[in-house]
């Protein structure tokens, strides 16, 4: 029997400006059946401009199956590590797995953590074939073995599958401290990736794979509860030294964004794990700079100086709330003082939520959630005020998947017909409608067209032009904050006549939003602006491309 062509699909878009654990996971396996002298190729399920349109429609899925599988494969493995960035942009998998059904007798498995967490469902309705538990490399390559050889596959470690009857879930190995031989996988990536990445993106790498972390609302925790081991697996930090370096020989590239899940652990641990990181960039013969994801309770102030000092120019923070019930809810381990404090404390170090920061704080936040209280919803609007975090914020909600320990305590928070979110108190989904009702339609258009002039501004070496923009924009922020805070007092005041109160204020925000724009000169801001720059700046399309902060 010859070699079966394996196709291993990952769900971030590695065509253009996103490469996130989803990307590092397939190539990974790639490159495991590649050293074995197997077939096997990486394709994205997003590698067309188009995808925002085919995903709506059943054809729009054919389409979409039909661009990623090619020839006739005798494997398929779809890579799914963050539910966010498989569902976040509205491609369900059980229609993507349906519509490849139709068009492949291949075998369809599922790799990475939130692949775990949909396991059941897609094994029961027969979606899939198989899913592997916890670290995948191994388990694919087993795999790809049996069907060449054509013995049984189902008593492969680590395998999720079908009997007929039930699920079967096979013993998983151990996980290893380290992350071993990554580097030509992630090369290999790069090859790919590198060359279509839009002016201002970071290329992607990493530190560590996992997290340590058990988050209620986050599919890596889920993953890893099918496998002993460290939940956090670290890279030998020679090994990152050398692959930027090669990064900035072959590409010459300066700027990087880590995805590890919490790039500083916490206690000494995490503190030697990062002076030890910045050392080893210390001694690079050139300068970077790049960007980290972590939680508010690890950053100290040693660490942060000393990821500054060696080129950290952004921090995402995962905050999720600025209220205790909800960090409770969501598995944080943490209290709203926790989060006050690292953010005062990244204000120390010069790290500020404002947008145009050289030193910048980033926020992750779930303000919706089935739990949500109206308490919950002020805390939270006071933080986002003191530190003036995007209004964005103020709508941001949990994406509901099967599998997600926080559902779990909730059985009914999630429509069975829609699938959409449902929260126990009636007129806190009355807020969010009401919010993004308005604040969709104007206020969010305004705030980014504004960020991008400033972003456009800042490229060119023209900072002084963005004053306009950015006084403008600070009054949108506010009138955000001052429209969510109506709507707030107004459910406060009396839930029960929140609906009709709403509308009244609807109506009132829109014509006071249009006013404020229109006194303001939005549109000659952004006239004056886009001529100047558009002409004086070569990237000015890609710039548009960018996702607006």
């Amino acid at each position: 029997m010859t070699t079966p062509d394996t196709i291993i699909l990952t769900s971030v878009d590695v065509s253009g400006d996103v490469t996130r654990h989803d990307d590092m996971l397939a190539n990974a396996i790639a490159s495991e059946l590649r050293r074995k002298g197997r077939q096997a190729a990486v394709r994205s399920i997003r590698e067309t401009s188009r995808m925002r349109e085919l995903r709506k429609t059943p054809a729009g899925h054919a389409e979409i199956a039909s661009l990623v599988i090619e020839g006739t494969p005798q494997l398929i493995v779809f890579v799914i590590t963050e539910a966010l960035y498989f569902f976040g942009y509205g491609l369900h998998p059980a229609e993507m797995f349906r519509t490849v059904r139709k068009h492949s007798s291949a075998v369809i498995a599922l790799a990475g953590d939130a692949a775990t967490m949909e396991a059941d469902y897609l094994l029961t309705h027969g979606l899939v074939d198989c899913c592997f538990l916890g670290d995948a490399e191994a388990g694919v390559s087993a795999l790809v073995d049996c069907l060449a050889s054509g013995c049984r596959w189902t008593d492969i470690p680590g395998l999720a599958w079908w009997d007929g009857v039930q699920v079967r879930r096979n013993d998983v190995q151990p996980r290893s401290h380290e992350i071993s031989s990554s580097g030509p996988i992630i090369r290999e990536l790069y090859e790919r990736v590198v060359p279509s990445l839009s002016y201002g993106v970071p290329i992607t790498t990493w530190s560590s794979r996992g997290c340590y972390a058990r988050c209620s609302f986050c599919a890596i925790p889920a993953g890893h509860s099918f496998q002993k081991g460290p939940r956090q697996q670290l890279r030998p930090v020679e090994e990152l030294a050398d692959e930027i370096t090669y990064l900035h020989d072959k590409y010459g590239a300066t700027d990087y964004q880590f995805a590890d899940s919490n790039f500083i652990l916490p206690g000494d641990t995490g503190e030697r794990r990062v002076l030890e990181i910045c050392e080893a960039l210390k001694r690079l013969p050139f300068s970077i700079t790049f960007r980290i994801d972590t939680r508010a309770d690890t950053v100290t102030f040693r660490t942060v100086s000393a990821l500054k000092e060696v080129g950290l120019r952004t921090i995402l923070l995962g905050i999720e709330s600025f209220y205790d019930p909800d960090l409770k809810v969501f598995r944080k381990d943490m209290v709203a003082t926790d989060v006050i404090d690292g953010l005062n404390l990244l204000d120390e170090l010069e790290f500020s939520t404002h947008a145009n920061s050289k030193y910048r704080v980033r926020t992750g936040m779930i303000l919706f959630h089935p739990a949500t209280t109206l308490a919950g919803l002020r805390a939270n609007l006071d933080g986002i005020r003191r530190f003036r975090i995007s209004p964005k914020k103020l709508r941001t909600r949990l994406q509901p998947h099967r599998g997600l320990p926080l559902l779990e305590e909730f059985p009914d928070a999630v429509c069975s017909d829609t699938g959409k979110l449902q929260f126990r108190e009636p007129c806190v989904a009355a807020i969010l409608k009401s919010f993004t009702g308005v604040f969709d339609d104007r206020h969010c258009k305004v705030y980014d067209t504004l960020r991008n002039l400033e972003k456009l501004s800042l490229i060119s070496n023209k900072p002084e032009m963005t004053c306009p923009a950015t006084m403008l924009r600070r009054e949108v922020e506010d009138a955000s904050y001052s429209f969510f805070d109506r709507l707030l007092a107004a459910a406060e005041d009396d839930a029960e006549s929140f609906s009709d109160a709403s509308v009244a204020i609807m109506d009132e925000e829109a014509v006071a939003f249009d006013s404020l724009i229109e006194v303001r000169g939005f549109g000659s801001i952004v006239n004056d602006l886009s001529q100047c720059l558009s002409y004086e700046n070569s990237n000015y399309k890609l710039l548009r491309r960018l996702r607006v902060a």
